[in-house]
């Protein structure tokens, strides 16, 4: 990067305030070791705005999640210039569905009436793969336009960021999409971290701070590593061999791995 033409400044637009601190302090970093072009930082509040200031010009830079990349590609065209590397460029990863040792009941195949907690609408582990396996294993068949009535009848209460957002869902029910979210006000249910519940780490809070046993959060495990359950420890847990994951206290984790490989 110090070999950058260095005569403007680049911009990174972030989704949320949380994003725009983390964006900060990696600025300073950045000025710290003489990296150039130099950066800034630029609020975009959501996504979709982010997307459409660096098709108009406004900001360079964002960071996706590849569902989102899907998304930006048909409508903004962005060109992908890095991703992320967990030590042997495969770019794979599994999707885990992690639900309470006490909940004997819950599998992949019976979700029935069960609460969900999702990373996020649109996101690979927090949306995409999880209907995939719902549709696959027919525990609903959705009609045109249903998905979203789908998934509010197949879960009594979920938290699900974004879900009601009238760009994913302009119809804006059912609302108990997004009831099991954290916050109040217009940042509940928010699809950025001004939400508590959004992204892995949130849905795992969700999970551990339910007031409800019979509940379940899908997560992505990098390259067949611990990555994702490495998250675990921040919020109380630890994890043992094999998938197995013990907490740190009486709650207990089951893991379940689904059949869907993704490059």
């Amino acid at each position: 990067m110090s070999q950058c033409p260095s005569n403007v400044v680049r911009w990174w637009c972030v989704i949320s305030l949380a994003e725009k601190l983390k964006c900060e302090d990696m600025i300073m970093a950045f000025k710290a070791k003489d990296l150039r072009p130099e950066m800034d930082c630029l609020y975009g509040g959501n996504t979709s705005n982010c997307m459409e200031m660096i098709w108009r010009g406004d900001a360079d830079l964002m960071n996706l999640d590849a569902g989102d990349v899907y998304i930006a590609g048909r409508g903004y065209g962005p060109i992908p210039i890095a991703a992320e590397d967990y030590g042997d460029m495969t770019m794979q990863f599994k999707v885990v569905a992690a639900a309470h040792k006490t909940d004997k009941s819950t599998t992949l195949f019976n979700m029935k009436g069960k609460r969900s907690c999702q990373p996020g609408i649109g996101r690979r582990d927090g949306w995409i793969i999880p209907l995939n396996i719902y549709i696959e294993t027919e525990q609903f068949l959705p009609d045109d336009c249903t998905i979203f009535r789908n998934i509010g009848e197949l879960f009594t209460r979920s938290c699900i960021p974004g879900a009601l957002d009238s760009e994913y869902n302009p119809g804006g029910q059912p609302i108990n999409l997004c009831e099991g979210c954290a916050v109040g006000g217009f940042r509940k249910c928010q699809r950025n971290s001004d939400e508590q519940y959004y992204g892995a780490t949130g849905a795992f809070r969700c999970l551990v701070e339910s007031e409800y046993f019979a509940s379940l959060h899908w997560c992505i495990i990098i390259n067949y590593s611990q990555t994702c359950l490495r998250r675990l420890i921040n919020i109380g847990y630890d994890y043992g061999h094999d998938g197995q994951v013990v907490a740190l206290g009486n709650k207990l984790v089951n893991l379940y791995l689904s059949n869907l490989e993704v490059q």
